[in-house]
């Protein structure tokens, strides 16, 4: 059997000579109530009604590694007939929207998916649970790769037209609290960038539950960090909207999470076996499959559990180096048991009850990542760099700038474009800054993990610091937007790293939070850095510094008459040399401009330090002047 291409979020397809084709999109009545596709809808001009201007978002090309996640486009140039199946198209929505009233919000990043099939059930319960017209919350549930955000963007784009859309990110807060205020731009809320972060997401809370709103739907995708939703005081869950309306639908590995926000929770099984072998056969385009590799090619569905994520995978492989179904079954076998075993030790509780699928799904990139080793080795050193990175909106810097030995720009673009074709990352474009970034799922990261041994973990994770860092700009009004395109990786990176460019970098986070007023982020970021200090037990300069900078953002939203709060000030006191000593090798303290809090604002304003002086902190002129227990 000869693997001729594939086309599914793992493999490239073309879309040339389709901007000639008129694309059609679900969203419109007809009077029929069925989901049907249907024209995007027009511009339409009004004298009496106001414009309101919505930001384009992303237009997106490249594979996508995996069913899941929140952008999925593929094209490629070396194929030229279109063969679809869950995959998505992106375009960029209407530049504006000349028509005013609520059905007419729409902020969902992915585009309508031409190839989406089955799961038919689900969907019809989805249009069922939304009839009554009340507030409802429903729980897309299953494992990792088996389709829950396709089914999701589905749904979504059927209510396209019938009522305000938006779609966000649920993976963690920085992701979450950048895409809930974008809702801003497509609605009509007016937010202050001068306020708190925690203040415009409530804004835009308050506007959800409010009587204008109209029907809303909501999407929360991949919330599955669960002590974000522990409870309603959580970081997300406290922002996500109630009030008498409106319909909130979440992806999510947990089943925690779901009972936590009030879900009722919809079960996304595995594919059937006719299901995933179309799948495969569209990924393939393979006419006549013989007797031996039909009873390989079900074996190798049975070994992947009919899980698309695997399916996909397997498909790229075979595509891109021209491998049999037969040979692809011989090569899966022969695996090393007890590597295979090693993926699965990542896994976190969700995935618990998928241990084997798991191994078996994870292996098919063990496969792959021994080819690009062998023949492949600067894409192999790209994607074992970005491993270390969040999986998502990776900067197209952070991969040119990244020194590897022995690469040049031509070589990064070569290496880029082979992990495409091994459907193991995807290239967006997007429109706001015209700049690439790369994605790649999650699974697919934690296998890279896995399959690394520990030197070469710590050398990369160690690579992808040093990159970060230098990338990473020391705060300054003219580079926020820098700031907030590495910031997510510059967390990301920090996990699990040693080293002296931990502080720096740990301290940049803090200068960008802080000014930015994102006193959450800022107070996780800082409790994080007290308790990497804290588990070595290095209680240094570095750690009071930051003890000092928890007890500021404890003051900043409200806290200063908190237990914390006097217990962490009894602890400065008692320790106050090694508080208010100054670090020789700090050269940006983190205190210069930070305001203080009102009632004792004129009793510490310092004087300019001259040249050469070091500024005091807030927390030691607090307690100089004997004014912080008032």
């Amino acid at each position: 059997m000869m693997v001729k291409h594939c086309a599914y979020p793992f493999c490239p397809v073309s879309v040339e000579g389709r901007a000639s084709k008129e694309k059609e999109l679900p969203g419109e009545e007809d009077g029929n109530d069925a989901p049907r596709i249907a024209k995007p809808p027009a511009q339409v001009t009004s004298n009496t009604n106001p414009t309101i201007k919505v930001r384009p978002k992303e237009n997106i090309t490249g594979n996508f590694s995996g069913n899941t996640g929140s952008r999925n486009m593929m094209t490629h140039s070396h194929h030229n007939n279109p063969v679809l199946h869950a995959s998505v198209h992106y375009h960029a929505p209407p530049l504006q929207v000349k028509r005013i009233g609520p059905t007419t919000f729409w902020m969902v990043t992915p585009s309508w998916n031409e190839g989406f099939t089955g799961r038919v059930v689900i969907i019809e319960k989805l249009r069922d649970l939304s009839m009554g017209g009340l507030h409802n919350r429903i729980a897309l549930l299953g494992m990792g790769g088996v389709g829950k955000t396709q089914i999701a963007l589905q749904y979504s784009y059927w209510c396209r037209g019938k009522r305000p859309v938006f779609w966000v990110s649920g993976s963690n807060f920085l992701r979450f609290s950048e895409d809930f205020k974008e809702i801003a731009q497509y609605a009509p809320i007016t937010l202050n960038e001068d306020d708190p972060n925690e203040k415009q997401l409530m804004v835009v809370k308050r506007w959800l539950e409010g009587p204008n709103c109209g029907n809303w739907l909501l999407i929360v995708d991949n919330a599955d960090n669960e002590t974000d939703f522990a409870d309603n005081s959580s970081v997300i869950a406290r922002f996500l909207p109630h009030g008498p309306q409106g319909m909130m639908v979440v992806t999510t590995r947990s089943r925690k999470v779901a009972n936590r926000l009030g879900c009722e929770a919809v079960r996304v099984n595995k594919m059937t076996v006719d299901e995933a072998k179309s799948l495969f056969l569209r990924h393939c385009d393979v006419p006549n499959i013989e007797e031996e590799e039909e009873d390989a090619l079900l074996e190798i569905l049975e070994l992947l559990d009919c899980i698309p994520l695997g399916i996909v995978g397997a498909a790229a492989y075979m595509t891109q180096t021209e491998t049999l179904a037969h040979e692809y079954l011989a090569i899966f076998k022969n695996r090393d048991q007890s590597r295979r075993h090693l993926l699965s030790q990542g896994l976190n509780d969700s995935h618990k009850g998928y241990k084997q699928d798991l191994e078996n799904i994870l292996s098919v990139f063990f496969i792959t990542f021994e080819r690009l080793v062998q023949q492949m080795p600067v894409a192999a050193q790209v994607l074992f760099l970005i491993a270390f990175l969040d999986h998502q909106n990776i900067p197209e810097e952070l991969v040119l700038e990244s020194e590897l030995e022995g690469a040049d720009p031509v070589e990064y673009q070569d290496a880029i474009r082979k992990l495409c074709d091994f459907s193991l990352v995807s290239k967006i474009t997007t429109l706001r800054t015209k700049k690439p970034v790369y994605e790649l799922h999650y699974l697919v990261q934690l296998s890279i993990r896995a399959y690394l041994d520990r030197e070469k973990l710590v050398s990369w994770r160690g690579q992808a610091l040093h990159v970060v860092e230098r990338l990473f700009p020391v705060f300054d009004h003219r580079v926020q937007g820098d700031c907030r395109v590495y910031l997510p990786h510059a967390v990301a990176v920090l996990e699990g790293s040693q080293g002296y460019l931990v502080d720096p970098l740990s301290d940049r986070i803090w200068d960008y939070l802080y000014h930015s007023s994102n006193y959450i982020s800022a107070e996780m970021h800082i409790r994080w850095c007290i308790a990497a200090r804290e588990k070595r037990d290095e209680l240094d300069t570095w750690y009071w510094k930051n003890i000092d900078r928890l007890v500021l953002i404890l003051r900043l939203t409200g806290r200063r008459q908190d237990q914390e709060s006097q217990v962490l000030t009894r602890r400065v006191q008692n320790n106050r040399e090694a508080a208010l000593r100054p670090d020789p090798l700090d050269t940006h303290s983190g205190y210069t401009g930070m305001p203080v809090v009102p009632d004792t604002e004129a009793a510490l304003e310092p004087e300019q330090p001259g040249p050469g002086s070091n500024p005091i902190s807030v927390l030691g002129l607090l307690i100089l002047t004997g004014m912080w227990l008032l």
